[in-house]
């Protein structure tokens, strides 16, 4: 039986970097009995068939929202074909790697979205081990709303309403609760837990990668080629209220957002101490829920 590693994120965790670091040695990986498939199938967008492989497990056809039947059919189209590429794999190659950090959230949309994962995994040969990186909860939540302004449709909510809103739920902050939910499916000896800090990954070339790496029983080889920069930086300062203001112009809101790579770029030409957008106080409520 081959196996399929299934890394699902969290987001901000490093995992755009990791995919970044996959995709560019997808051929390299071969060499040592990995392979990263390319799903070759119906997405709307590029990115789902590389360098988020893993999205046709969790894929929404919102360009057919308009009809939920023809939505669902290609949903489940996909969902089968992506396991019908990971079966072809599963015979040249022993290890498997599928990534996408929307699994994290989207995996609550489904009913017995891991034993459907168990069982189509097993029907083409493979065993399913699941890669999961965790954040302390009052750094992710802060990296998921830079990221809100930075990227999403126009985004415009402050920190205060953002951690406030009902979007928070949706995150699985309970990381315990929703990876014991994993390993009760898969087994607790499939589940690979990994924490990320930030600082420490950052201070070696190899540190997040090698990290990867050692959870598929692995390690960084001479011909491994590394990303060359940060691949997804944050707003720093007052960069990231900047471009949420701009989110709330109205004229802006209704044209492309070519704004965005401007204020980004300067963002990164600035020196800035890193600022918690909580007050300590209420960042110590928050972690409490968790704790």
């Amino acid at each position: 039986m081959a196996t399929l590693y299934v890394h699902i994120g969290t987001p901000k965790t490093g995992t755009t970097s990791i995919q970044k670091f996959l995709e560019l040695n997808q051929e390299t990986l071969k060499k040592y009995g990995i392979c990263l498939p390319y799903m070759d199938l119906d997405f709307e967008k590029s990115k789902f068939k590389l360098h988020r492989n893993g999205n046709f497990l969790v894929h929404h056809a919102f360009e057919l929202s308009d009809n939920p039947k023809e939505k669902l059919k290609k949903e489940e189209r996909i969902y089968t074909q992506g396991f019908d590429i990971i079966k072809k794999a599963a015979e040249t190659y022993p290890k498997i790697i599928i990534t996408d950090e929307s699994i994290w959230y989207r995996q609550n949309n489904k009913e017995n979205f891991w034993q459907e994962v168990k069982d189509n995994a097993k029907a083409r040969g493979c065993d399913v081990k699941v890669v999961v990186y965790v954040r302390r909860q009052d750094l992710y939540i802060e990296a998921w709303w830079n990221q809100a302004v930075k990227y999403y449709p126009r985004s415009v909510k402050t920190f205060e309403e953002y951690v406030n809103s009902d979007i928070v739920l949706s995150h699985n902050l309970d990381y315990y609760k929703k990876i014991k939910e994993i390993a009760d499916c898969i087994g607790r000896e499939n589940v690979i837990v990994k924490v990320f800090e930030k600082e420490i990954f950052l201070a070696s070339q190899y540190g997040l990668y090698q990290d990867f790496l050692h959870a598929l029983g692995e390690e960084v080889q001479p011909d491994y080629v590394m990303p060359s920069e940060n691949v997804n930086d944050s707003l720093r300062g007052n960069f990231i209220e900047i471009k949420r203001l701009i989110n709330e112009v109205p004229e802006y809101r209704e044209v492309p957002d070519f704004l965005k790579r401007q204020v980004i770029k300067a963002s990164s030409m600035v020196s800035q101490d890193k600022v918690s957008y909580f007050a300590h106080e209420d960042k110590v409520k928050f972690l409490q829920k968790y704790e």
